[in-house]
């Protein structure tokens, strides 16, 4: 949805889903306004096994029927804290039952004098059957504050684990690159990695040893990385635009409104480009991310 939403914003003209000659299907066929057309495929990467992938689903369902229960006209939510059940889907009902109970007692004004006097917020803690979540609040800006339509949840654990993201990002980029056979055009794949990265580990899962543009790179023009795009990340999520310099189709132009990655022996910076926001037309302002 949201690589359709950035093909739309360039004005091009896409046919999503169009047959190869070996019966395969990938994400689009696009059609710029100006330049060569191209085929854009996605790729959705978590780094987890499937064990965890289950109980991240059931994670990720709570915070979605948190935000479609919870009303509040005065505060977004945090979540510092979570102890999962591995077992057992959360009680969604009796966790919304509580936490909206605990947000109608709280007073806009009084939340933010105790923050000015004493640095600190209320908190909150609900336990049940197994599950434990801690819930913060951060009040909402005036503009924002009155609308109980936006998304309450917008701060999330943070989960620490071994990294091995250049793998994970280097497989799945390969089942890519071999999956269509070679086409007479250029092939971006978009990979949006569900989890923490940093610019060196997807440097070397492109360009390292066995990396995807030295390992039949000339096959694959570009890859558009998308860090950990999900609906409650948007304001912070990042993305940008890696070019194979070695492929027999130069990347198309019209990806160049994409933050370009531009590499160096010592760093790798960012050229300016239109922001995930900006493509989706997001408003910004009452994100609890910039209050």
């Amino acid at each position: 949805m949201f690589l359709n939403e950035l093909l739309i914003s360039l004005d091009c003209d896409v046919t999503p889903e169009p047959e190869t000659d070996k019966g395969t299907r990938p994400e689009y066929d696009v059609k710029p306004p100006s330049g060569q057309p191209f085929i854009l495929e996605a790729k959705t990467v978590t780094g987890e096994s499937s064990a965890e992938a289950s109980l991240n689903r059931r994670e990720y369902l709570l915070y979605d029927e948190l935000n479609n229960r919870i009303k509040t006209p005065d505060f977004f939510l945090k979540i510092p804290r979570i102890i999962r059940d591995h077992k057992s889907n959360p009680p969604i009902k009796a966790i919304a039952t509580q936490l909206q109970d605990w947000l109608d007692g709280l007073n806009y004004d009084q939340v933010n004098k105790q923050y000015l006097e004493h640095r600190t917020r209320p908190k909150r803690v609900i336990s049940i059957n197994n599950w434990e979540l801690e819930f913060g609040i951060i009040p909402k800006s005036e503009r924002a504050r009155g609308d109980i339509e936006i998304q309450p949840v917008g701060l999330f654990p943070t989960k620490a684990e071994w990294s091995k993201t250049e793998s994970d990002l280097r497989k799945a980029l390969k089942k890519k690159v071999y999956k269509y056979g070679i086409f007479n055009q250029p092939y971006i794949i978009a990979i949006d990695y569900l989890d923490d990265a940093d610019m060196w580990e997807i440097n070397e899962a492109l360009f390292g040893k066995d990396g995807v543009f030295v390992d039949k790179g000339s096959r694959v023009s570009a890859v558009i990385f998308i860090q950990n795009l999900r609906p409650w990340t948007i304001p912070i999520s990042q993305w940008a635009l890696f070019k194979n310099p070695e492929s027999d189709y130069p990347c198309p132009e019209i990806l160049y409104h994409l933050p370009i990655a531009q590499l160096s022996n010592t760093s790798i910076a960012l050229k300016d480009g239109l922001s995930i926001c900006e493509v989706i037309e997001w408003d910004t302002d009452w994100s609890p991310y910039h209050s």
